[in-house]
């Protein structure tokens, strides 16, 4: 979700952003509410007196998705677990972890925090409404009411006990408790949440036929339910492949480093078995790791332009969790740094040198040695 996302500033040192398919669901609901929920509730008014109020709401409802993600992330930094970033997206929000929670308890007050928000939010929206229907424009009143009805199905939705809802985290922390298994768990709520994918996709298609275009929409939250379990499942059986494992044991130990202010030029001629699908780790003067960059993107620099043009330049950020040591475990390196065959490295410290680099390539043939 890197590409096309914007960012909207921090709150607690946590990065905030919007990708652009928000604007999306801000358009849909804002005509939703304009042409049909606040004209239901309270008809007779222009199109000019519903259009301010359904905007106003399309805003505030986003910023309660924001308040549900915040409070996963506020509760997630209070047992010590790092917030990347949160983003607003088609479908919602998302607040990105750096780790996995290091007990049930903890994963259970941070999945829980996020409806009870939303919950919240709900009460505090019908309180609102109870308190003003004397006085209150009823056009007000109707969106406030919405406001509370969207913010209690979101709580109630989240709960589904399914990855990667919030229930399904709820539901994980529950049989990790109770077995200690935190894998088979996870195996479990992603099963669970594949079942609710596929299922949403069922009833949408049958909407669909009936003829109601908002099956297209449980279609789509169920395709998306369906590969985040997938992919949720898929990353679990890896990390139960490789924990126990060395990263230093796996890594390339013969590598070449780019330095950052080195000119593109320069360094493919220093290493002209460089291709395509090369992947180098960048660094400055001092041997720190800074970045990475792929063959693929020194290649294509113009020739005209690779001798005025830095390695730096070109490079992209190492992502967080990319630098390990090489006694890291794996398991842990694999699940929480996925690598992209041609784009993505780890790289592998010993002390505060460079011992090595971890690539897709070296866990495939990690894998082929133990399965041959």
């Amino acid at each position: 979700m890197d590409r096309g996302r914007v960012s909207m500033g921090t709150v607690r040192g946590i990065p905030i952003g919007a990708h652009w398919s928000v604007l999306a669901i801000f358009g849909l609901i804002t005509i939703i509410l304009a042409t049909s929920i606040l004209p239901a509730a309270v008809p007779g008014r222009s199109g000019a007196a519903y259009a301010p109020i359904a905007i106003v709401g399309a805003v505030v409802f986003l910023a309660s998705l924001l308040a549900h993600e915040l409070a996963h992330a506020i509760v997630a930094q209070k047992h010590g677990v790092r917030v990347k970033r949160i983003t607003l997206w088609l479908l919602g929000g998302v607040a990105e972890l750096e780790a996995n929670p290091r007990d049930a308890r903890a994963e259970f007050r941070i999945a829980i925090v996020g409806p009870v928000a939303s919950m919240g939010i709900a009460i505090v929206a019908f309180g609102a409404a109870y308190l003003t229907r004397t006085w209150l424009d009823p056009l007000m009143l109707a969106a406030i009411i919405w406001l509370g009805l969207v913010n209690a199905i979101v709580a109630v939705f989240n709960m589904l006990p399914g990855a990667p809802l919030d229930g399904g985290r709820v539901l994980r922390a529950f049989l990790w408790r109770r077995t200690g298994d935190r894998a088979q768990a996870s195996l479990k709520a992603a099963g669970i949440g594949r079942i609710l994918g596929f299922s949403f996709i069922a009833l949408g298609l049958i909407q669909t036929i009936l003829g109601s275009p908002g099956g297209l929409w449980l279609v789509l939250i169920g395709w998306f339910m369906l590969m985040a379990a997938s992919a949720e499942r898929a990353t679990e059986t890896a990390r139960a492949q490789f924990t126990g494992i060395r990263t230093g044991d796996v890594m390339s130990q013969v590598f070449d480093a780019a330095p950052e202010w080195w000119c593109v030029d320069a360094f493919l001629a220093r290493t002209p078995h460089t291709s395509r699908g090369s992947v180098f780790p960048v660094v400055r003067y001092d041997g720190e790791p800074v970045g990475v960059v792929s063959g693929a993107e020194l290649w294509n620099i113009s020739e005209k332009d690779r001798v005025n043009t830095t390695v730096g330049q070109v490079a992209r950020p190492l992502p967080p969790g990319s630098v390990v040591g090489i006694d890291a475990d794996l398991g842990s390196v694999v699940t929480r740094t996925p690598l992209q065959t041609g784009q993505d490295i780890v790289v592998v410290m010993d002390g505060s040198a460079i011992a090595g680099v971890l690539t897709a390539e070296d866990v495939l043939r990690h894998m082929l040695r133990r399965d041959g």
